[in-house]
């Protein structure tokens, strides 16, 4: 039986229009053009070459692919350069020779002599050019110059101005007598003008004070004012007080005077007052009812502000005295008030006060619980010392949550909930000391979907174990 076999076909349109991909090896056939192409499974047809018979397939053409249409520039050996494009024209060696002069105006001097060229570039010897072993004498124009001159000052002839930084006369001189104004910095310098007196060189005034006084704008270096003054906490007495000024300045003798000096015994004037005095510490025992305890009855007044006591009721040394209110329990009448440290009644059941280690009967009273948030994270640490309740609210990607050993110390039989919130499904890893039992093991990962799971330990100090008591989970 015949094989036929059919090549895939269509015209060069259709081809192009569905840009087919080939596989490796398969052929085809342009119906209209009679030209093959040969996939290679990975190019679409348009940027296939066509097949030709007995060499290689083109691939580019002067570095374009696909369809080429081609150029003067894509082919060598086009003749003369008279028959090319000015734009397809590129010189870059060898010599030119037998064309016409290139003009100004194309970049050329329109000349084929030195003579004609500097005639139609405009350059004149003797008036635009210097000319060869000639003189600038013979110039007749020059372009501005703008330079500065140096050199000594035997090169300097003229008198220089003032202006210029001369002294505008050719015999300069300082007249004696008369006023002569310097400005500028003119350090160690020895000027006299009167042509007579001392010379030398100030550079700077200045003034040094003793204790009590101070001095501004020292050192003058040009001109100035120095200021004098009194230091804070000095001052200058007029000359009719300086006899007073220097009696209570040393002092005097305040003994004759009456005065109590250091170490002196006081005396018994027959009146007067003590005002703004310092006593030394007294120390008596004060008996009475409660209202005379203030909240600062334990504080030790060793300076009376303000104190005024006559006299007369001072004689001798003065007696030690302790304001502190010291003595027994039995010493205190009345209740203290819980403002001042007491209970506030008589009766215990009065005082409704829990002891440390009393045993005490609550009625009707309302136990809060401690409620503490652990922040976001890969792993929960609640204090046993001060929570009741630990809640987290866990954000985190699916993975593992630790939950750590609790801090702190906790007692017998004391009870901690953990309440979790997260939001994607956490696989638990617990610490040993918490413990399941064969009832209730201890869960393994929590219900994620941000719905709340709850899990209940009780301590128990024989096991040293925090052991599970309940665990509800998704609501």
């Amino acid at each position: 039986m015949a094989v036929q076999l059919q090549l895939r076909r269509g015209t060069a349109s259709q081809w192009t229009t569905a840009n087919t991909l080939l596989a490796q090896g398969e052929l085809g056939l342009e119906t209209d053009t009679g030209k093959l192409k040969i996939g290679d499974g990975s190019t679409v047809w348009t940027s296939l070459a066509y097949y030709t018979a007995g060499a290689a397939a083109v691939t580019s053409v002067n570095g374009q692919t696909g369809t080429v249409v081609l150029t003067a520039s894509d082919i060598s050996g086009l003749g003369t350069i008279a028959t090319q494009a000015s734009s397809n024209i590129t010189i870059t060696g060898g010599s030119i020779t037998g064309i016409t002069d290139l003009a100004v105006a194309d970049g050329g001097t329109g000349a084929s002599t030195a003579s004609g060229a500097r005639t139609n570039l405009g350059l004149v010897i003797g008036t635009d050019v210097l000319a060869p072993n000639g003189s600038a004498a013979s110039l007749t124009s020059f372009p501005t110059f703008n330079q500065n001159t140096t050199g000594t000052a035997s090169n300097v002839t003229g008198i220089v101005a003032v202006a210029n930084g001369g002294t505008g006369t050719a015999t300069p001189s300082l007249v004696a007598g008369t006023n002569v104004t310097i400005t500028g910095s003119f350090p160690n310098q020895t000027i006299n003008a009167s042509g007579g007196g001392g010379s030398g060189t100030v550079t700077s005034v200045a003034l040094t004070t003793p204790t009590g006084l101070s001095v501004s704008g020292s050192p003058i270096t040009t001109s100035g004012t120095l200021a004098l003054s009194m230091t804070a906490g000095y001052a200058i007495p007029t000359t009719a007080s300086q006899a007073n000024w220097d009696t209570a300045y040393g002092w005097g003798n305040h003994a004759s005077a009456g005065y109590v000096v250091s170490g002196g015994a006081l005396g018994t004037p027959s009146s007067g007052t003590l005002t703004n005095c310092t006593f030394p510490t007294l120390n008596q025992n004060t008996t009475g009812t409660a209202v005379n305890i203030t909240a600062s009855s334990n504080s030790t007044l060793t300076t009376l502000s303000s104190l005024s006591l006559p006299y007369s009721q001072l004689s001798g040394t003065v007696p030690t005295w302790n304001q502190n209110t010291t003595g027994t329990a039995s010493n205190v009448t009345g209740t203290v008030a819980i403002a001042n440290g007491g209970t506030g009644a008589t009766t215990l059941a009065g005082a409704s006060i829990v002891t440390y280690s009393g045993t005490e009967t609550l009625t009707n009273k309302d136990i809060v619980e401690r409620v503490v948030s652990i922040a976001d994270g890969t792993s929960i640490t609640i204090n046993a010392d001060t929570t009741d309740i630990a809640t987290q609210a866990n954000t985190q990607t699916a993975g593992t949550l630790t939950i750590n050993a609790p801090t702190g110390t906790p007692v017998n039989g004391q009870k901690i909930v953990l309440r979790l919130q997260s939001t994607n499904v956490q696989t638990f890893s617990w610490n040993a000391i918490f413990a399941g039992s064969t009832d209730l093991a201890l869960p393994t990962a929590s219900s994620g979907s941000s719905k709340y799971d709850y899990v209940g330990f009780i301590y128990n100090s024989t096991a040293s174990k925090w052991q599970l008591l309940a665990k509800v989970f998704g609501f």
